[in-house]
């Protein structure tokens, strides 16, 4: 007999993040919202064939978050619930006192470590600020769950998934921790999980890719694509106020994706790991 030798299938996750990741009082929204988009790699072509025009993935010129209306985005939700994708969003909220004591308390601690071994062993390392904290965090929340509802859906879980982020200030000192090394905790994670699940196959994870505005033009359809459904995902009725009566594009998008949408709010959540991360450092209120 011959033996069959599966082969991984490939798994895009496009990640993107909506609203300023900080506590100023001055900020335009109380929430920050990631958004993660996964699907097959073998899906891509049909995807953007039918997001195309909606989601503007051939313009020569990116179209801002900002402008894609509400009647656009209830269209775009509709052609995505129809879609081979999933979608896995979760926000916290900025206005939460508990969140913000211990994000800050969690930078102090962090940062005196930074500063006092990091910096005095390796050059251009500077103090890690808030916005750097909550987009990490939000980022590994958004694609690792997202990789471990994939296991969780499949009986034989064997995939090569390919993460890419839109386009983030990362301090240089920190990009291979970030890309590389978050690939390689992710993947840990993941196999863990299988472990525990008493699955069989195996989960591996690319390094983590940027997507920007200079990207060659696949790439660029991929930013395009996540800037738009996160754009569609803003416009819930949790992050803006709704004309009464009117639809809610998670409403549309669940209607034909069912539980491969969610929209959670982790404020809590983001509070206890980060506690977790340093016990003896941090002391809960």
């Amino acid at each position: 007999m011959l033996a069959i030798i599966a082969c991984p299938k490939n798994i895009i996750l496009l990640f993107d993040e909506c609203g300023t990741p900080s506590f100023s009082p001055n900020a335009e929204r109380c929430h920050f919202l990631g958004v993660c988009v996964r699907y097959e790699q073998a899906d891509e072509d049909a995807i953007f064939a039918a997001c195309d025009k909606l989601a503007a993935l051939s313009n020569k010129t990116p179209r801002k978050n900002n402008e894609l209306g509400h009647s656009t985005s209830l269209k775009l939700a509709r052609v995505l619930s129809a879609q081979p994708v999933a979608i896995y969003a979760r926000y916290a909220n900025l206005k939460s006192h508990r969140l913000r004591n211990v994000v800050e308390a969690y930078g102090r601690a962090g940062n005196v470590v930074r500063m006092g071994i990091r910096a005095r062993r390796e050059a251009g390392v500077r103090e890690r600020k808030i916005p750097q904290t909550l987009h990490s965090h939000m980022l590994c929340e958004c694609l690792l769950g997202s990789i471990l509802e994939l296991i969780d859906a499949s009986e034989y879980p064997l995939f090569t998934v390919h993460p890419f982020i839109d386009d983030w200030p990362i301090p240089r000192c920190d990009e291979d921790l970030y890309l590389n090394g978050r690939s390689e905790s992710m993947q840990r994670e993941a196999n863990k999980q299988l472990a525990r699940e008493n699955k069989h196959g195996f989960i591996g994870v690319k390094p983590v890719s940027l997507l920007q505005n200079t990207s060659p033009p696949l790439l660029l359809k991929r930013k395009r694509l996540v800037d738009s459904v996160t754009s569609t995902i803003s416009r819930s009725s949790v992050f803006t106020e709704q004309i009464p009566g009117s639809v809610n594009p998670v409403t549309i998008l669940s209607s034909g994706l069912g539980q491969k949408v969610s929209c959670v709010d982790i404020t809590e959540q983001l509070a206890r790991d980060i506690l977790e991360m340093a016990p003896d450092v941090l002391k809960p209120e």
